[in-house]
């Protein structure tokens, strides 16, 4: 079982994300942040295989987050971004920069092509991270 810990503040995104990693059998979801700060708090407490990581958070966004916790208790994190744009190397190299392992665009759309393509994309991300 691979335990994953999502990092979103969005109530909508949030469920969406959890949706899709809770229909993966070999995947769960052992915990939800929805700030920076409790996402450092939690990670130290769960200790979970794959971190999925929201950039804007209240109290600690999710890349000093992401810093504070490769310092601390480093973990595979996937940055989820709504904007992510995979052309723009800025915020590609911010994430990495960071110590994000990868940046993903969030499934949104439920019930469309988008959502189960981007869901599907997030949760062969987290199998593929939680090797390291």
């Amino acid at each position: 079982m691979i335990n994953v810990l999502v990092v979103e503040d969005s109530p909508v995104i949030k469920e969406l994300i959890v949706n899709a990693i809770d229909r993966e059998k070999d995947l769960k979801v052992i915990g939800v942040a929805v700030n920076g700060v409790e996402a450092v708090d939690m990670v130290a407490e769960l200790k979970p295989d794959v971190i999925t990581m929201d950039v804007n958070l209240p109290e600690m966004n999710g890349l000093d987050a992401t810093k504070r916790i490769m310092e601390t208790n480093p973990v595979p994190i996937i940055i989820c971004s709504a904007n992510f744009d995979p052309k723009d190397m800025q915020d590609t190299f911010s994430a990495l920069s960071a110590g994000a392992a990868a940046v993903a665009e969030k499934p949104h759309s439920y019930g469309t092509k988008t959502f189960d393509v981007l869901a599907s994309r997030l949760v062969n991300n987290i199998r593929l991270l939680s090797t390291i």
